[in-house]
């Protein structure tokens, strides 16, 4: 079985991976007696990874796609 190729991309959507992974490490979790729960990643945790690494895209495009992809990342959690 031949590894498949990695898919194509250009540095602007490793730039928007890159800023999900770093805002989901600041992600905040509800604990209670059930267990731990991820919330959402909002403009906060987002903000806090542009204010490190900066970013050339605005802030609306970037919060849009971000938060997009946590929709995705929570629905497969």
């Amino acid at each position: 079985m031949a590894v498949p190729q990695e898919a194509e991309t250009d540095p602007i959507t490793d730039h928007v991976i890159g800023v999900f992974w770093a805002a989901n490490r600041a992600r905040r979790y509800l604990a209670g007696m059930g267990g731990a729960v991820a919330l959402p990643l909002s403009s906060v945790e987002i903000g806090k990874a542009v204010d490190a690494y900066g970013s050339p895209l605005s802030r609306v495009e970037l919060d849009a796609c971000v938060l997009a992809m946590d929709r995705d990342y929570l629905d497969g959690v």
